[in-house]
């Protein structure tokens, strides 16, 4: 009855839900054998799908998050508050300067990230830069003033 397998249809991001509780529903009153043969699947996927349903019912069918849970080399709070009172005291130290002179931990990497996250840095100012205006040039020239020939060689061809 289905004819897509199961990872082309999961590559099709607006149904995975779906599919995924049909492939549950379907391994729970059929079996997994069936189950990874209709959908065109590993065994081991439709075992994971369906101990998922079973832990949390159908919302634990959604994609969950791939982000990792924690950041071990982590700025920690006590460094963070250090620079930032740091730069609130010296506002024009660069990152460098802060690391170096304050005694700061973190590298200037990580302290710029620090105050960019914060909002203690701007931006620097583009300058505007005006554009030619083709008209005016082209004005000022006289008609077959200014002439451009493009030539071709034709050495392939015999005389």
């Amino acid at each position: 009855m289905c004819a897509i397998p199961c990872w082309q249809m999961m590559r099709a991001k607006d149904k995975k839900y779906c599919i995924r509780l049909e492939m549950v529903t379907f391994a729970r009153t059929h079996g997994v054998r069936p189950a990874m043969v209709r959908f065109a699947c590993a065994r081991n996927t439709v075992r994971s799908w369906v101990k998922r349903f079973e832990e949390g019912g159908p919302s634990n069918l959604h994609d969950r998050s791939r982000a990792p849970k924690s950041c071990p080399h982590k700025t920690s709070p006590q460094e963070e508050r250090k620079v930032l009172e740091a730069r609130r005291q010296i506002p024009p130290f660069g990152p460098r300067r802060l690391r170096d002179l304050c005694g700061c931990k973190p590298s200037p990497i990580a302290i710029a990230r620090i105050l960019r996250e914060n909002g203690l840095t701007k931006k620097p100012r583009r300058k505007h830069r005006r554009k030619n205006d083709l008209r005016a040039i082209k004005a000022q020239c006289r008609a077959f003033e200014r002439l451009q020939a493009d030539t071709k060689r034709l050495y392939d061809i015999a005389c």
